[in-house]
């Protein structure tokens, strides 16, 4: 993937590959699992089936159902920690 080096040099920023997960974000419903290799200066990014970003949690299906359950979690805790 010298794509995301030439992209990161381009725009003078750096990604942290210690923290860089993949995801592949569909809709559609297969019945073979696709796996993802994608490497960051030499090192493989995890490929993850959910992930938080800016307080969303997407997941590869990009439903909502994990932002759900997410939040019900959260405000139960709240309530009984207060």
């Amino acid at each position: 993937m010298d794509e995301i080096a030439d992209w990161e040099r381009d725009n003078k920023i750096t990604f942290n590959e210690e923290k860089s997960k993949v995801i592949l974000l569909t809709r559609r419903k297969r019945r073979e699992q696709t796996k993802v290799a994608v490497y960051l200066k030499n090192k493989a990014i995890p490929e993850v089936q959910k992930l938080k970003y800016l307080g969303i949690i997407y997941d590869n299906k990009l439903t909502i159902r994990v932002n759900k359950l997410y939040s019900r979690e959260m405000h139960q805790t709240n309530i009984c920690t207060n």
